[in-house]
């Protein structure tokens, strides 16, 4: 079995596919497994990290690269209360520091969908 937990740049998303390529082609893989944070959570970080809706979307282009079967993991929040309040602790470090902040609410914003799976991951969008 192959795991790569991913929490960088999108580019590093395709390595880590290609990893399994070589991993499956080589004969000495079973199984690759793939965790990434949802794109919710992804706003919390840098921009350009590579997201799970991302890894979803890209698997069926990919059916000429991987030989291994894979399994992306999605990372999410349930419940971001805990995450706003440590949010709010940091934002006012921060500024009583002169740092310019974004308030949780342009972080954790709810009225932009993030972009949607696909409804079966195996099919390419037209």
């Amino acid at each position: 079995m192959y795991v790569e937990v991913e929490f960088g740049n999108t580019a590093s998303l395709f390595r880590d596919l290609f990893k399994f390529q070589i991993a499956g082609r080589s004969g000495i893989g079973k199984v690759g497994v793939l965790v990434v944070a949802t794109a919710a959570v992804t706003r919390l970080f840098d921009s350009g990290v590579a997201t799970y809706e991302q890894a979803m979307n890209l698997l069926p282009y990919m059916k000429i690269g991987p030989t291994l079967p894979t399994v992306v993991v999605g990372l999410d929040i349930v419940d971001w209360a805990p995450v706003e309040e440590r949010y709010a602790e940091m934002y006012e470090v921060a500024t009583a520091n002169g740092v310019r902040c974004h308030p949780f609410e342009v972080v954790r914003r709810t009225d932009d969908p993030t972009p949607a799976v696909p409804a079966d991951p195996l099919t390419p969008p037209d």
